[in-house]
């Protein structure tokens, strides 16, 4: 028998039928067999595989590397490094059954700080996205957890990074704390394929729903840290209002992640 964590349950709850049966089935298998190479349906040429971040540690957490047969763009998209935003994490195990990748490689991570996302907090100890890089072994745990997500980093040869965020309130440009419905960029001038993304994503909302750029510079944040370290393409972070229903910010949260890798250009189709 597979036990699903408290936060998956509840996010099957948004699927019915064969698709959720599908999602299941992955989930099972992958518990079961956590270096499994799988081949989706439709994707003959697809590789997925299930790999873990810290195994048996208190943080261990999966993650999903999706490869095409051909070279391409190495992109990351990681949710859940705060407990309580919860959006993200829904979006990307929602995605993660659909995406074919044709070409390149797609890193999917979806609860990257487990033990807060079980607990629905944004932290535990210290705040994760506050001690990248970490270090080997650290404590408390989110030390060590930031090194070993900074490490993967390198050893997957990510070239560009989207996390998931939320905010409890709607953007307001004349503070820092209010990031609700941006895109959040860490280096300046902001980089060329911003405007066309955004551009992208607000051609399909509503007028509440439009999204804005926003600089704003974390020191030892994730995007950060890993852009400096590794000169990568592009590192931003997404922010949905929480003042929009849960379901509607899941579908902003995907709708963000497909107008990305539109923007850059990564090949990918999505299976129904």
């Amino acid at each position: 028998m597979i036990l699903l964590p408290n936060l998956m349950r509840r996010f099957l709850l948004f699927w019915s039928g064969s698709r959720r049966r599908a999602l299941l089935l992955l989930l099972s298998a992958s518990a079961l067999a956590p270096g499994l190479f799988v081949v989706p349906a439709g994707a003959e040429t697809m590789v997925y595989q299930r790999k873990i971040i810290g195994q048996g540690r208190v943080y261990e957490t999966p993650y999903f590397v999706l490869e095409g047969p051909a070279p391409g763009p190495v992109v990351l998209l990681d949710a859940g490094i705060h407990g309580d935003e919860t959006a993200g994490v829904y979006a990307l195990y929602r995605l993660l059954p659909r995406l074919q990748v044709q070409a390149g490689k797609l890193i999917i991570l979806p609860r990257m700080n487990a033990p807060a996302c079980s607990a629905f907090r944004r932290f535990l100890t210290v705040d994760l996205n506050r001690v990248f890089a970490g270090y080997p072994g650290g404590e408390p745990y989110e030390y060590a957890l930031a090194w070993e997500v900074f490490s993967m980093v390198r050893q997957e040869k990510v070239e560009y990074v989207v996390s998931l965020h939320e905010s409890r309130r709607h953007y307001q440009p004349q503070t820092d704390k209010n990031f609700g419905q941006t895109i959040v960029y860490v280096v300046r001038p902001m980089p060329p394929c911003v405007n066309a993304w955004l551009a992208a994503i607000n051609r399909q909302v509503r007028p509440e729903e439009i999204f804005l750029p926003h600089y704003d510079y974390r020191a030892g944040s994730s995007t950060e840290v890993l852009i400096k370290s590794y000169r990568l393409k592009g590192g931003f972070s997404v922010e949905t209002w929480t003042g929009l229903p849960l379901s509607r910010r899941i579908e902003l949260q995907q709708l963000v992640v497909l107008k990305f890798l539109d923007t850059i250009k990564f090949p990918y189709s999505l299976t129904k």
